[in-house]
């Protein structure tokens, strides 16, 4: 965390199988997710907070694992569990109740 990480995490990280914890929080990474993170079956701890993510948050038996909301917080344009619901209305979808305010551009979920 806190390493001034910019762009997007690579798709290839779903190629750590035996990646037990990511923090990867407090960086300005942006795009959405990758798929293939839901491939990391051993991942245990997980941190993808404060950064500038977005789109929907993938879904996969040990990310279902993970369902504390703070490892999402201050990402405002990520939707879906243990999030807010995804929505085509993108006017319609806001910060979770008690989401810090930051300063950046709102950005909103697009899925």
């Amino acid at each position: 965390s806190r390493n001034n990480l910019s762009g997007s995490i690579p798709k290839d990280i779903g190629n750590l199988k035996l990646l037990e914890s990511l923090d990867l929080s407090w960086n300005k990474l942006s795009g959405h997710i990758p798929p293939s993170v839901s491939n990391l079956m051993s991942l245990s701890n997980l941190n993808l907070s404060n950064n500038l993510l977005s789109g929907e948050i993938p879904t996969g038996s040990q990310l279902q694992t993970l369902d504390d909301p703070s490892i999402y917080d201050n990402n405002l344009g990520l939707c879906g569990p243990p999030l807010r619901p995804c929505t085509n209305n993108s006017s319609s979808t806001t910060p979770m109740d008690g989401a810090e305010e930051i300063t950046m551009n709102s950005k909103h979920c697009g899925c």
